[in-house]
């Protein structure tokens, strides 16, 4: 099973394209009810908590995260809005939401096999995740981004990020039995819940995706610049550091939860700005297929093979 598993994982990449490509072939599916994305993402988030344990978080030094969150979450995004704002307008509520997103619950992981420190991409992700439905919402309000609802946004994701939480540290924590199922099934699980989400997004925007391949493309390039500006401050960010934290900190700046910034943009934002979303999700997938053997060369494990 955790042979199966982890070679599931690693074609996670392709197997993410391929549900975006199928999700165009099947016109109708718009019609799912609005709640069943952010259903499945809040029980990826509760597949996601059963991979934590209390002594990681006792490891994490919270002065060297808070530092990095204020930076990384704070001045940021606002820089990345007021730039966009002058740049690109009709985008820039866009680009503010995708630099609000909290780390990606792959982060830790990730981080381990590439042999960074997972304590350090545990904490990230932990306290961007946790902030997320204060510091979201309350970015939107001060920038006053279009018709968006903070509190609405604020409600969202708190049933998405700490409902699942709760549920699994308050309850399911307590069954030894139902974690290890989790710790079993749940990369397997969390995978084919993602795919689904992006089916259901791609099919909902065919129309308009199909009717700009050209403009999808250019969205795609443009992702592939944000992605390497943040993995490019993650790596200044960490430079003098060790190795190992150097990794941790350049998957921590450019790994965000992409997914969540697409639910988000299909419940809140425009039709072109799902669109958006639909191709930095792509280019998600390219920059961290990218970024990893650069990663492995300055690995302190020993190569593969």
């Amino acid at each position: 099973m955790h042979a199966l598993a982890n070679q599931v994982q690693r074609q996670f990449g392709p197997l993410l394209l391929a549900a975006f490509g199928l999700g165009l072939g099947l016109p109708g599916l718009s019609t799912v009810p609005g709640w069943v994305i952010p259903s499945l993402l809040a029980t990826v988030l509760f597949f996601a908590c059963a991979r934590i344990t209390p002594s990681d978080l006792e490891r994490v030094s919270p002065r060297q995260v808070i530092t990095f969150y204020l930076a990384r979450f704070g001045l940021l995004p606002l820089a990345g809005w007021a730039l966009a704002s002058t740049v690109w307008p009709e985008g820039s509520t866009a680009v503010l939401l995708f630099l609000l997103i909290p780390t990606g619950v792959t982060t830790a992981a990730i981080t381990g096999i590439l042999g960074g420190n997972p304590v350090l991409a545990l904490g990230t992700t932990a306290v961007s995740t946790l902030l997320a439905p204060l510091a979201i919402p309350l970015a939107f309000g001060l920038v006053g981004a279009g018709s968006v609802d903070p509190r609405a946004v604020g409600i969202t994701l708190l049933a998405i990020l700490i409902v699942p939480a709760v549920l699994y540290f308050g309850l399911a924590r307590r069954s030894e039995r139902l974690v290890a199922t989790l710790q079993t099934w749940g990369g397997l699980v969390s995978i084919g819940l993602i795919c689904t989400i992006a089916v259901l997004v791609s099919s909902a925007q065919r129309d308009r995706i199909l009717a700009d391949p050209v403009g999808l493309a250019g969205l795609i390039v443009l992702g592939l610049g944000l992605y390497t500006a943040l993995y490019t401050l993650g790596v200044l960010w960490g430079r003098r550091a060790g190795v190992r934290e150097q990794i941790s900190w350049t998957l921590s700046h450019g790994n965000n939860n992409i997914v969540l910034g697409l639910t988000l943009a299909l419940l809140y934002l425009t039709p072109d700005d799902v669109v958006r979303f639909v191709a930095w999700d792509i280019a998600w997938i390219m920059g961290l297929s990218a970024i990893q053997p650069v990663l492995r060369r300055v690995s302190p494990l020993p190569a593969e093979g």
